[in-house]
């Protein structure tokens, strides 16, 4: 403490941003049989200064060697706007009375990102925001169920798939510094990835026994996809993503 200390203070500037959305739903009855709902998400995001963003040279790996110009913004000063359209859509077709089938489709955005460094010994996750830099990560998913019950001995049985694709997932470089890094944007990569799966759950509700069981069988793949990257995870071909577990029983 004081100015003999060897301590040199590292702050990292804080991060400002707003969110906001719009939704519209509806819910129809086509017939007996035939239920359909039916959403539209319109979302945005604002990253807002005070702060400093640092330019690169056009077309080549972000790094600190490259940094060409530093822009300052002022406090509530709008920095980057990211806003799309989020889809909502399912279905539910009555088999009989016992029996359904169950389909949706639908998309995301996530403006804040979680970095994890599972090599550091400190178990400090980094939230991240969208900004000049990283964009928000942007899924599309698909998936079809089977639902059956058995009245008489009161259990329900299911079985669903999904597929999901990703894109603007933030991977990291090999070394990467994530805590107090005044420029994450050189140590993250840009990914894109694909999700899938499968599940089996049968669930007893009264008796002197009841609980539920299910398996699930599922695989998150990612891949880089930054052309300027010298070198890509993997050499550039698609790996498991850290939380990617193939195999998951529950009881």
């Amino acid at each position: 403490n004081g100015s003999t200390s060897l301590i040199l203070p590292i702050t990292v500037q804080q991060e400002q941003g707003i969110e906001n959305a719009i939704y519209f739903g509806d819910k129809i009855e086509v017939n007996n049989k035939l239920a359909i709902e039916a959403g539209l998400r319109v979302s945005a995001f604002t990253a807002l200064g005070a702060s400093r963003v640092y330019t690169y040279a056009a077309g080549t790996e972000r790094s600190i060697t490259n940094i060409q110009d530093t822009l300052f913004y002022k406090k509530g000063q709008p920095i980057k706007t990211y806003w799309g359209p989020e889809i909502r859509l399912s279905a539910r077709y009555t088999l009989s009375e016992t029996a359904s089938i169950k389909a949706g489709f639908s998309t995301q955005r996530q403006y804040m990102h979680m970095l994890s460094n599972t090599t550091a010994i400190s178990p400090t996750d980094i939230w991240k925001l969208s900004d000049a830099h990283i964009k928000p990560q942007y899924g599309k998913q698909i998936s079809l169920g089977f639902y059956k019950n058995f009245p008489r001995r009161d259990i329900e049985t299911s079985v669903e798939v999904y597929y999901k694709w990703l894109d603007n997932f933030l991977d990291y470089k090999s070394g990467a510094k994530l805590l107090l890094n005044e420029h994450i944007e050189t140590d993250v990569l840009n990914s894109k990835g694909t999700a899938y799966g499968i599940e089996f759950m049968v669930k007893k509700n009264i008796g002197k026994l009841n609980g539920w069981f299910s398996y699930t069988y599922s695989r998150t793949l990612l891949q880089t996809d930054d052309a300027t990257i010298s070198h890509p995870v993997n050499k550039g071909t698609a790996y498991p993503a850290n939380f990617d577990k193939p195999h998951s029983i529950n009881i």
